[in-house]
């Protein structure tokens, strides 16, 4: 748990590009900015990094599907705190 006076970021997981869709849904582009990186460290895998969501919705389609993120390679979606 979050000590007293910390934010925690909010947290999604990704195992398909239906998880990320779904997470994405209705977030608004001026409010908060996510990244989508491996749940399990992988340092090639962090080379592209976008902040989402973004205004280009086939940009970040595209981008969500390369990750190819699967129960075996799962992703996390996670906030970026200011």
């Amino acid at each position: 748990p979050a000590k007293a006076g910390l934010s925690s970021p909010e947290t999604g997981n990704m195992e398909s590009l239906e998880d990320a869709l779904e997470f994405f849904e209705g977030k608004p582009l001026d409010g908060k900015k996510f990244i989508v990186k491996p749940a399990v460290y992988d340092p090639k895998a962090r080379t592209e990094i976008l902040f989402l969501p973004i205004s280009d919705q086939q940009k970040q389609l595209e981008y969500l599907k390369s990750r190819n993120a699967s129960k075996k390679v799962p992703y996390v979606m996670q906030e970026v705190l200011e």
